[in-house]
């Protein structure tokens, strides 16, 4: 038996737990909330402007609207699939540990036969062995 990681077709931005969604839509409900305040406050003061500013921030709020709602659909689909990830790109692929980071890719396992010359059974023992002395 052996085994390694192989590399997925697959950026870990393109990988989404149930947890890493859930924290990216508290961010973007977060940044909205923060955004609309701004755009409160934007009304009053550029009462008599042109209203750049105040369309600049209906332009961001928008944006992440649509964000959000990408988000909760991933997290509506992650949570119907009973998976515990979902992957944009390579659906198969998941996110594994690896050392000291985290890659998206697959874990492969191989066991091969005497007839290849390859161990394909190992035991380890810690018990003493008695040699007849």
């Amino acid at each position: 038996m052996d085994g390694t990681r192989i590399k997925a077709v697959n950026n870990k931005d393109k990988n989404f737990t149930r947890n890493s969604l859930e924290k990216f839509i508290k961010a973007v409900d977060e940044r909205l909330e923060e955004y609309l305040k701004r755009l409160e406050e934007g009304d009053v003061a550029e009462a008599g402007t042109d209203g750049s500013r105040v369309k600049n921030l209906a332009e961001k709020i928008e944006a992440l609207r649509k964000k959000r709602g990408r988000y909760g659909a991933l997290l509506a689909d992650l949570e119907k699939s009973g998976e515990s990830q979902i992957s944009l790109t390579d659906s198969d692929s998941r996110a594994m540990a690896a050392h000291t980071k985290v890659g998206v890719g697959y874990n492969i396992q191989i066991a091969v036969d005497a007839k290849n010359k390859m161990i394909v059974e190992q035991e380890v023992t810690n018990q003493v062995v008695d040699m007849g002395f």
